[in-house]
């Protein structure tokens, strides 16, 4: 079966047009991105399509007409609550956001998808924060290391259980659908869209392999995640 990897959420890059627009700094912004996850999910011999530019920028994982306030295509609130913008954009910048760099993220995707042989897998990596969010409605709770996110049938059960029994047999604690669903999210439900084609969304647990507060990645960890996530694609390719 073939496989494509995509990475939506990792990037940190904040053109400078744009940073004037914002209330946070970029360091406050990161915090609430799925930093570091292209150390996870980037892997050598494996298709992979991931962001330009920051969530903060655009929303690839949400609709591109999702305007609404909060954690739309455009974000204008955090996880907790805070605001983002210092004021709402005009439809005029948002479109000049969404053609530069959501637009892009879908061309390169749907080439993949079209050129693509079927069956095909889409593994769509993320990483949640260790704590439960006031959006997430899991307030201060504490996470699981690994949620597996199936949408709304967009992974058949045979699919889910590799992954389920590559991180469970790396010792790692798995979840499903806990505390994301991925019910809201566009790209597995996108993918799904096509004939022959199933995803899932993966998130981890950040700090399996970060610190949350410094930043630093703890390799040991990464090594583990990156061996049971081969693992789980290779026998996949290998149906």
């Amino acid at each position: 079966m073939k496989t494509l990897i995509t990475i939506p959420h990792h990037s940190t890059s904040i053109p400078k047009k744009y940073l004037a627009d914002f209330l946070l700094t970029e360091k406050h912004m990161n915090r609430h991105l799925d930093f570091g996850t292209e150390k996870i999910f980037e892997l050598k011999g494996f298709d992979v399509i991931k962001a330009d530019a920051s969530r903060f920028v655009v929303d690839l994982n949400r609709q591109r007409d999702d305007i609404r306030e909060g954690q739309g295509v455009i974000i204008t609130e955090t996880w907790d609550g805070e605001p983002v913008l210092k004021e709402s954009l005009s439809s005029e910048k948002i479109e000049h956001r969404l053609k530069n760099y959501y637009d892009p993220f879908y061309t390169k995707l749907d080439s993949f998808l079209a050129k693509s042989t079927k069956p095909l897998f889409v593994l769509d990596g993320h990483s949640m924060d260790s704590k439960g969010s006031l959006v997430a409605g899991d307030s201060g709770n504490e996470r699981p290391e690994i949620d597996l996110a199936t949408g709304r049938g967009t992974c058949p059960e045979y699919l889910v259980k590799i992954f389920e029994d590559a991180f469970s047999n790396a010792g790692f604690e798995c979840a499903r659908n806990n505390p994301y669903s991925g019910e809201r999210a566009k790209i597995i439900h996108y993918c799904t869209a096509h004939e022959n084609v199933h995803a899932l969304e993966l998130e981890v647990n950040k700090k399996v392999y970060m610190d949350e507060k410094t930043f630093k990645f703890r390799k040991e960890n990464l090594a583990r995640l990156k061996s049971a996530l081969t693992n789980a694609l290779n026998k996949i390719q290998q149906l």
